[in-house]
């Protein structure tokens, strides 16, 4: 709400996001959850509001935000964000607000058909988001991809039904991603065959981007698609983070805090962002924040 009254909303159209996410719970040796999530966006991806559904329930009714969204505000469209493998764009009206419903669903190399993967795999002729050209892949340098964590390389193929298909490759992003697998991995050693046997190229680090989404620019949807690849990273990883000791929270009480701590921080970083107009520049600043080691202070909490 405060930051609605700071900021305001931009709510000509929506931005909808369904995922599933891990909640590691191994600190308490008892078994993974994997947990359905829904986050609502403003058109400045400005977060308004989620739902989690850790009962799995085959429906929900619609929240307070929900509600106020339908009553209040007159959307023209809803552009609905989803992982390959989870139905959010089946139909062309979103749930049942009777109001257009459009996608962009995100899919890793390995679900491209063979003519996508062939594209994927093919060095050359790759769009940069911040330079002019093309580029071949096989003569980045790392020490300048590091330096430009924002870019990310593209190039767009149509399908016959009429979709468009935006790869994208984003060395920062790869790198960004092993880290977090790392990280993983060092909690649940058992996975490791699983991950270090990948072959080792570009091409398993290319995302696709399929959408029915004609009137975007495609550097605006993969850019958007980045920072959601981003912000759900962050809900995984600081389920990682929960004490091995005993709490005398459930452990609905757990899952509830850790996603309203993720999400407070959230709508913390995206205010910063659109305060200082820093949108594009989101990979940039989410890399300088994780570099900043914290001190525990006693009866103060946390300090930078």
């Amino acid at each position: 709400e405060n930051i609605r009254k700071t900021y305001g909303h931009h709510l000509t159209y929506l931005y909808y996001d369904t995922t599933i996410c891990l909640y590691d719970s191994y600190a308490r040796q008892s078994a993974d959850h994997v947990i359905p999530m829904e986050i609502y966006y403003d058109a400045d991806m400005m977060p308004l509001g989620y739902k989690i559904n850790p009962d799995h329930l085959s429906s929900q009714p619609n929240s307070d935000i929900e509600e106020e969204l339908i009553r209040n505000f007159n959307i023209t469209r809803v552009i609905s964000q989803s992982d390959g493998g989870i139905s959010a764009a089946g139909s062309d009206t979103f749930k049942d607000w009777n109001i257009p419903n459009t996608h962009v669903t995100s899919m890793p190399s390995s679900m491209l058909d063979p003519i996508q993967k062939k594209e994927a795999n093919n060095p050359s002729g790759w769009n940069c988001s911040d330079l002019p050209g093309t580029f071949n892949l096989k003569e980045l340098r790392l020490e300048q991809e590091i330096q430009n964590p924002s870019r990310f390389y593209w190039k767009e193929m149509n399908q016959n039904d009429g979709q468009r298909v935006i790869l994208c490759y984003s060395m920062s992003d790869a790198l960004r991603a092993r880290t977090i697998k790392e990280l993983y991995i060092l909690h649940n050693p058992n996975v490791l065959p699983a991950i270090t046997n990948q072959e080792k190229t570009w091409s398993k680090d290319v995302i696709a981007f399929v959408t029915n989404l004609h009137d975007e620019n495609p550097v605006r949807i993969v850019r958007n698609g980045l920072f959601r690849n981003q912000v759900h990273q962050n809900f995984r990883m600081l389920a990682m983070e929960f004490p091995a000791v005993s709490s005398s929270l459930s452990e609905s009480e757990m899952i509830n805090a850790h996603f309203i701590t993720c999400y407070c921080a959230l709508c913390v970083y995206c205010a910063f962002m659109k305060d200082l107009d820093l949108y594009d520049h989101a990979p940039h600043i989410q890399e300088e924040l994780s570099k900043i080691n914290f001190m525990k202070v006693a009866q103060e909490g946390y300090v930078p």
